[in-house]
């Protein structure tokens, strides 16, 4: 797993290891949804957008932002559609997050392969 996925969540070090599992499986739904803006790419050049989430227990997205641009429109609103395709996860597993649901960090990552 990369850098970046599941940082900004509540806790630290041994909850990263306990719920990797959850991070997995919530960058690998919204990176299912995400249509790539590859004509954008130009040699050498990356992009790099982070978006938080906000979970409810229930597994409901209920809201998504930029926390770091990419500095290209074409990329953040990519990223920003495909965090709106998603709108439910899996439920929280117990002891994530807190009553009130849980925040997190995707990292989406755009270059040449």
């Amino acid at each position: 797993m990369g850098g970046g996925h599941g940082s900004g969540h509540e806790g630290g070090g041994d909850r990263e290891t306990e719920f990797g599992w959850y991070h997995a499986m919530l960058r690998d739904r919204f990176h299912a949804r995400w249509d790539q803006p590859v004509s954008i790419l130009q040699q050498g050049q990356e992009y790099v957008t982070l978006v938080e989430l906000q979970i409810n227990r229930s597994g409901e997205v209920v809201s998504a932002s930029i926390s770091r641009s990419s500095g290209n429109t074409t990329m953040d609103d990519s990223v920003m559609a495909a965090a709106r395709r998603v709108t439910r996860v899996e439920p929280l597993p117990e002891g994530l997050g807190s009553s009130s649901g849980y925040k997190v960090n995707i990292e989406f990552k755009l270059n040449r392969n």
